[in-house]
């Protein structure tokens, strides 16, 4: 082999030294923005999961205070009276659904979601028809009659939406057991290799009434402890 030959078998090496190295390059940094990308995203459904929780939390405290306010905007009607409650509107995140991977949770906070729409129009209403009768009634602007007939039906719509959101509460809280299910069996973990080869984590029937009697527990606490501070207000006050 003569110098010549030599020299052009080196540039070829290098060549290719140069190529191979730039491909391993270019795969390499295809591969980790492609699992930067996942891990993006798994974290964004694990954070959404995490916002859903403190979201059916405030939920249920809505329903339980909705149900009080309701109760005693019932019993202030049948005496006579006009009421000032106001019912609380159930607080929702925009396109919150879109963060999620697991389709099941999707379709289930769908219908969810829905069910708190419709009774966040029923509060509205609610709150409006109470406004209008308590104007009419300090106004004097209509007979007894009328006014006792449209109190009749205002106290029936309340009773059945005060029926109603019950379903819905139990809604939440099934939603709410899943969530604090997933929270413990989806967590990405530290580079994302936990969630490799991910799969939504179904839990199995016991898993699921286990946690809905830790969560049952833990509202009848939660009530104790509040009518404890009620009680204990009231009488500082007597």
């Amino acid at each position: 082999m003569n110098a010549t030959e030599s020299a052009g078998l080196k540039i070829l090496a290098d060549a290719s030294g140069a190529f191979f190295g730039a491909l391993f390059a270019f795969i390499f940094g295809l591969v980790t923005y492609y699992w930067t990308k996942w891990l993006e995203r798994q974290n964004k459904d694990y954070s959404a999961i995490v916002k859903l929780e403190g979201i059916l939390n405030e939920h249920l405290n809505t329903t339980s205070r909705n149900r009080y306010l309701i109760r005693g905007s019932i019993k202030t009607l049948e005496a006579g009276g006009v009421t000032y409650n106001i019912l609380r509107k159930y607080r929702l995140v925009e396109d919150l659904e879109l963060s999620f991977l697991d389709l099941d949770l999707i379709n289930k906070y769908f219908e969810y979601r829905d069910s708190t729409e419709v009774f966040n129009h029923d509060f509205e209403v609610a709150n409006k028809a109470c406004d209008i009768l308590r104007e009419v009634v300090l106004s004097g602007k209509a007979d007894p009659t009328t006014i006792k007939f449209n109190v009749k039906i205002m106290i029936q719509n309340l009773e059945v939406v005060s029926k109603m959101i019950l379903a819905t509460n139990e809604e939440a809280k099934s939603l709410l057991c899943l969530i604090r299910i997933k929270i413990q069996k989806d967590e990405p973990g530290l580079i994302g290799i936990k969630r490799l080869h991910w799969q939504p984590y179904k839990p199995t029937n016991r898993e699921t009434k286990a946690e809905m009697s830790k969560l049952e527990k833990e509202i009848t606490e939660t009530k104790e402890a509040s009518s404890k501070k009620i009680s204990e207000g009231l009488s500082i006050i007597q």
